[in-house]
């Protein structure tokens, strides 16, 4: 009997084994990133309290982030992945928090969640969901760089070429009237609040030679000032505000190219350009604007040396014909010519947009020597950037409110005659395969004008960051 029991089994798990089955590999990965900075005068006010007046001179945060892949097939995937924000000390908070006593709060953000799939018998990839979307840049876009919802399509001709096409929405249905608390008059305002971005790129890819066009267009709703999640996007606060002398939808074109040159595996020279233009059916709230750079480097045995210039057009002296200034979404949280005056912390979330996050308003000049190593798992960067403002000391003059939005930066506020000086060291050390000590050393000295008075008298920032870097 016994026997016959154990055939009878074996038979069973036969029949499962040999029935079909739908198999999903499930894979995760993550970094954990504890973060440490002590610094002042980050808002370049000599009598301000604290950092920044509102952080203390040091300060501690950490970052968790979860990736789950689940792959049926080189043709079908997709991804979730979840990032949690902690600041020691601080309360809920969607942003930073849920590290007060107790540890609790809400921190705990979606960050990715998306499908990818082929198109059967096809070369067209999609994309969709909440994902990362970025513009071409060779230093990390000033435009556009952040997960956001939409759809993207790759579609690969040969080797050298592949075309994308992207649609975006950005935000929708998320506006508050701030005078009206009519549950009527919120929805029908929310009609005209939504922001949509629509983008094509062609990277073109040969030996030692890469180029990419691209072009986008966007529909801006009227209402999308009145969101005050907006409000952080400097063309987006004032788009529309004059009402009804403006369209429903205001149009934002934007196109660009970047380039690279790459020669015996050991020179690189590259370069960007584009332009950013805003349509809102009044001339006063119209935006005109645009960015280059160059940069060229050449990798030694112990390091990479490496000279870059940028200029980003600023605001003229006419408050009446729109702004000159680019525009911006979500900057790059990984630009690549500074981690302290720019948004270019990303990996070790230490202190950093003291310039201001992106280069609008500015001219400079750089200089640096990356990944200087004659340590084994030991390097470091040396970074020195000369900023110079590209707008016109009247715009900087009527600080408050210019071509209609707050020069609340300082740095995308230099005037012409006015100037900064950064000074950074970045170090990196592999304590062991999966972690790392990253830590960057930041001093910048402020130029000002005189005759333009802004109220407080000003000091020179200056930070240090040591940051634990596990990644698994």
């Amino acid at each position: 009997m016994r026997k016959l029991c154990t055939l009878l089994l074996a038979a069973a798990l036969l029949s499962c084994l040999s029935s079909p089955a739908s198999a999903v590999d499930f894979k995760a990965k993550g970094q954990l990133v504890l973060s440490f900075d002590l610094g002042q005068n980050g808002d370049f006010k000599e009598d301000s309290y604290g950092y920044n007046g509102k952080q203390d001179n040091f300060n501690v945060r950490q970052r968790t982030r979860l990736q789950l892949d689940a792959i049926a097939s080189e043709a079908l995937s997709a991804r979730v992945s979840f990032e949690i924000n902690n600041q020691w000390g601080k309360s809920g908070n969607a942003n930073w928090g849920g590290g007060s006593l107790g540890t609790d709060g809400i921190n705990v953000l979606v960050k990715n969640a998306y499908i990818d799939w082929i198109v059967p018998n096809t070369e067209l990839r999609l994309r969709m969901g909440l994902q990362s979307i970025a513009l071409p840049s060779i230093i990390g876009s000033q435009i556009q760089d952040d997960d956001a919802a939409g759809i993207t399509a790759s579609y690969r001709f040969n080797d050298n070429v592949t075309l994308t096409g992207l649609w975006s929405r950005m935000y929708n249905d998320n506006f508050t009237d701030p005078v009206s608390t009519s549950h009527t008059t919120q929805n029908n305002a929310a009609l005209f609040d939504n922001v949509d971005l629509f983008a094509l790129t062609l990277p073109l890819a040969f030996d030692g030679v890469r180029i990419t066009p691209w072009l986008a267009y966007g529909m801006v709703g009227k209402n999308a000032a009145g969101t005050s999640s907006y409000m952080n996007r400097p063309y987006l606060s004032t788009v529309n505000r004059h009402g009804s002398k403006n369209n429903a939808y205001s149009s934002l074109y934007m196109g660009g190219i970047t380039g690279e040159l790459s020669l015996w595996d050991t020179f690189r020279l590259a370069a960007e350009f584009f332009y950013t233009g805003l349509d809102t059916g009044y001339e006063r709230d119209n935006v005109n604007g645009w960015f280059g750079t160059v940069l060229a480097e050449y990798k030694l045995d112990w390091a990479t040396p490496g000279l870059y210039v940028w200029y980003a057009s600023g605001e003229d002296g006419d408050s009446s014909n729109g702004s000159e200034r680019f525009i911006t979404f979500a900057e790059s949280a990984r630009q690549q010519y500074s981690q302290f005056a720019l948004n270019g912390s990303n990996s070790n979330i230490a202190r950093d947009g003291v310039m201001g996050q992106s280069l609008a308003g500015t001219w400079g000049i750089g200089a640096r020597l990356k990944d200087i190593s004659f340590v084994e798992g030991l390097k470091h960067s040396l970074r020195v950037n000369y900023f110079g403002g590209t707008n016109d000391e009247t715009a900087v003059l009527s600080s408050a409110q210019t071509n209609g939005f707050a020069l609340t930066s300082l740095g995308n506020n230099l005037a012409m005659q006015e100037s900064a000086l950064e000074v950074g060291l970045g170090t990196q050390y592999q304590i062991y395969e999966n972690l790392k000590l990253v830590s960057d050393i930041s001093y910048i000295a402020l130029f000002t004008d005189k005759d333009i008075k802004r109220g407080y008298d000003k000091a020179d920032a200056w930070n240090v960051n040591v940051s634990f870097v596990y990644s698994f």
